[in-house]
């Protein structure tokens, strides 16, 4: 990481799409993919929309550089790309990712695990345990972190069973440190669980968060941790141990509550808020944004493409921009 003071971000185009954006998503190569309410999807610049392809989206998740994975609320799952479509039904399909070959879906209590290449084939279906699914994310190998209304659930999917379940109360969002193999969940009763993916009983808790945890990010390095609670951010500071600092730094951030929330290769931070407003932080000068953009209304997603050299922002309304995005450094 390094200083950030100069940072630019210039907008590369900005467009509406004709309903609110629902997910965003950068695929590994650096094409963007981003779905409306009502089914519709740009994909890389605003010439290119697609027709509707499901009822009520959303997330989505690039199969590769070719095929998408859209969620939907009402069909499953929908794989669209290279001419095809294909539906699959998932009961109450919320969250989808992919890594290594296979995309999981997870749904109400269970998760559906598919591979990319055959995705008309029938579904690994597991039970979790772990009520309405919120959030998930790859961590190593072939295990997935699962994110529920009653807790979280560490899934082997090449065995296609739950290694670890661990009792919470109501994760919405879990990350994941892959090079420190370190993961990390926010709960509705104001924690986050610092977990080692080898050893997750031994987990650490950071909790005295007034308000319910919705939106966090983590450092491939696992040195930073980085979480929203309404309108406040906090920084964790992760020693090579996995143990934090005592307390965090922490500040108010925006003037409404923090609706988005990510983290770009080269540590810099995003937050959106339910007014439109995007700040761009460094995780060195944490009391002041380097960069403020704004959209017309509330901040639906924040992504980063994979180089960090990108940064897409998607509102509730539809408004959609794109900036490149240039560290900078102080002599």
């Amino acid at each position: 990481m390094t200083d950030h003071l100069l940072t630019s971000a210039n907008e590369r185009w900005r467009t509406r799409l004709d309903d609110g954006c629902r997910s965003v998503a950068w695929s590994p190569g650096g094409r963007l993919f981003v779905i409306a309410a009502d089914g519709s999807s740009l994909i890389d610049d605003p010439s290119q929309l697609t027709a509707p392809m499901a009822p009520d989206p959303v997330d989505a998740a690039w199969l590769g550089e070719r095929r998408v994975a859209v969620v939907d609320t009402v069909g499953g799952v929908v794989f669209a790309g290279s001419g095809a479509i294909d539906a699959q039904p998932v009961d109450g399909a919320r969250c989808v990712d992919s890594a290594q070959g296979r995309t999981i879906v997870g749904g109400a209590n269970v998760v559906a695990l598919f591979g990319d290449t055959n995705e008309d084939a029938p579904a690994t279906t597991i039970t979790t345990g772990a009520g309405q699914s919120h959030a998930l994310c790859h961590t190593v190998g072939g295990m997935w972190a699962v994110g529920g209304s009653s807790g979280l659930v560490l899934i082997d999917g090449a065995m296609g069973e739950i290694d670890v379940r661990l009792e919470m109360d109501g994760v919405r969002a879990v990350a994941w440190a892959d090079d420190a193999e370190r993961l990390v969940a926010a709960d509705l009763a104001g924690s986050l669980h610092l977990i080692g993916i080898h050893d997750p009983a031994r987990g650490v808790e950071l909790d005295g968060y007034p308000d319910p945890v919705r939106h966090l990010a983590i450092s491939a390095d696992g040195g930073l941790l980085v979480a929203a609670a309404d309108d406040e951010l906090t920084w964790w500071r992760i020693d090579d141990e996995g143990d934090p600092d005592d307390m965090p730094e922490r500040a108010v951030v925006h003037e409404h509550p923090v609706t988005a929330l990510a983290m770009s290769s080269d540590g810099l931070v995003t937050t959106g808020d339910a007014a439109g407003r995007i700040h761009v932080w460094s995780p060195w000068v944490t009391d002041h944004p380097v960069a403020t953009m704004t959209l017309d209304s509330e901040i639906v997603a924040s992504e980063w493409s994979s180089d960090g050299s990108r940064l897409a922002v998607a509102s509730m309304c539809g408004e959609l921009a794109v900036y490149d995005v240039t560290p900078g450094a102080v002599a």
